[in-house]
Order: C-alpha cells, then sequence, then structure tokens
C-alpha cells in the first residue's frame, strides 16, 4: 500500500513538474507568447518602414536626374534655405 501511495506521488510529482516547464520553461509557452508578440509588432513595423521607403524612392524618382520635378524641386529647395515669397502663409509645427 506504502508502495502505491509512493509511486502515485512520483507521478504527480512528474507530471507538476511538466506541466511547469510546459509553461515557464526555456521553450515554454509563455516565451512562445512573448515571441509571438514580438513578431506582429515587428511585421507592423517593416510594413511602416516600408511604406516610408516606397515614399522616398518616389521622391528620390522625381528628383533625379533625368526627370525633375520642378515644383517639389523648389519646395525642396525652399524648405533647405528657409526661403518664403512675400504673402506666403507659413505654418509651422513642432516635432
Amino acid at each position: 500500500m506504502a508502495r502505491r501511495i509512493l509511486w502515485q506521488m512520483v507521478f504527480i510529482l512528474f507530471g507538476i513538474y511538466c506541466i511547469y516547464h510546459l509553461f515557464n520553461g526555456r521553450n515554454g509557452l509563455l516565451v512562445y507568447w512573448q515571441v509571438k508578440r514580438q513578431l506582429v509588432e515587428n511585421q507592423k513595423m517593416l510594413h511602416e518602414l516600408d511604406l516610408e521607403k516606397q515614399r522616398l524612392e518616389r521622391l528620390t524618382k522625381l528628383l533625379s536626374n533625368k526627370h525633375i520635378c520642378k515644383d517639389l524641386l523648389e519646395e525642396q529647395v525652399r524648405k533647405m534655405i528657409h526661403y518664403s515669397y512675400p504673402g506666403d502663409i507659413l505654418i509651422v509645427y513642432a516635432s
């Protein structure tokens, strides 16, 4: 009888050990959920960076030597040298 109780205790403790490591182990569920959440955040950041890259590529294409968009060139130069025509309305925002 004592031997049977001892074996039951061994199996119960082994089960508790396995369940604990299922959640808190090096490759447990908590780590999996954390990595999965980080993956989603990184995918959002990648998407935002892709959009920014596309925007910059479009601006670069418009300012290239083969095709210069005069309006865009004027806008960029005015931003760089802080120039405005008399009567222009300037909207300044702090970032």
